[in-house]
């Protein structure tokens, strides 16, 4: 299960993250600065809140392939900390979040199979 911790602790850190935008999210503009068509539609965006500069990376457009730097990008925020912030839609965020926790999900039970066959059969071979 050790095996497991390390996602386990960032799927925590994102649903975290989720839950602070939820609940103190501000919209804000931001402007792309670069795309990264190839990595599933990626974008990074930049913002200012109170004069200060923030950025980050999401799937900020409808189209990669047709957005280029500057373009305006809606940006959410938590109140208490900009530097979490999206330009995905929460309900993406919340999509994602709960496909990790599936897949958590699904690599315990795979690791149990793996564990209890392999414990099965050394119990076997000891009789």
């Amino acid at each position: 299960m050790a095996l497991l911790a390390p996602f386990a602790w960032l799927i925590y850190r994102s649903h975290s993250s989720l839950v602070e935008l939820e609940l103190g999210g501000l919209k804000s503009s931001g402007r792309v600065t670069r795309t990264q068509c190839e990595n599933h539609g990626r974008m990074n965006y930049s913002f200012t809140v109170t004069g200060k500069a923030y950025g980050g990376e999401g799937a900020c457009l409808a189209s990669c392939v047709n957005a280029r730097a500057g373009d305006v990008v809606n940006v959410i925020y938590a109140q208490g900390n900009p530097a979490n912030s999206t330009c995905d839609s929460l309900s993406d965020l919340r999509d994602k979040v709960r496909g990790n926790y599936v897949g958590l999900l699904l690599g315990a039970v795979v690791l149990f199979v793996f564990i209890y066959r392999v414990t099965s059969r050394k119990g076997l071979e000891l009789s």
